[in-house]
């Protein structure tokens, strides 16, 4: 990803904090003398008492939680989590502030799939219950243009696969 992204003029790399974004937002820093900034706001969907379990896990623990959560889960919260809802709610503050900041400015965010799916469904006019449908992997980049003025956002690019010839133009 930090070769692909090589060519992009950036004039900040957020990442959520944790060490698996921080790797790849150390790499994007790294060629282009920015300092590390951190975004606790920018975390993964706290799951709450769900948080490492895996789907069996889960299913053996709270027969149907998963299915329920998966039907409704822009307000559907694990116990101790959060809904889609709430994560929109404490991520786009977020990312209106680094869109202030930065001004004008290409910020790369390294941050989780789930803040990728709701921003994604976000910016279509989307209802949060299909972003479990979208296929956001690890390492993916999604490009979003992000402007306050007119309180305006659109999906440039989702997935890897489709923003390559975007960045060499």
């Amino acid at each position: 990803m930090a070769s692909l992204l090589s060519g992009a003029d950036l004039a900040a790399v957020v990442s959520s904090g944790l060490s698996r974004t921080e790797h790849l937002a150390g790499c994007l820093r790294s060629t282009r003398g920015l300092r590390r900034t951190d975004d606790s706001g920018l975390r993964e969907l706290e799951r709450g008492e769900w948080a490492g379990l895996s789907l069996g896990e889960l299913e053996a623990r709270s027969p149907g939680a998963w299915s329920s959560w998966f039907r409704n889960p822009a307000i559907e919260r694990p116990p101790g989590g959060e809904s889609l809802n709430d994560l929109f709610e404490r991520v786009k503050p977020r990312i209106d502030h680094w869109s202030q900041v930065y001004a004008g400015g290409c910020i790369a965010l390294v941050t989780h799939g789930w803040v990728v799916r709701v921003l994604v469904c976000h910016v279509l006019g989307l209802g949060f219950e299909l972003a479990p449908r979208l296929d956001v992997r690890t390492g993916d980049v999604t490009l979003l243009r992000w402007t306050l003025e007119d309180g305006q956002a659109t999906l440039e690019a989702f997935g890897l696969d489709r923003l390559t010839p975007q960045l060499s133009e």
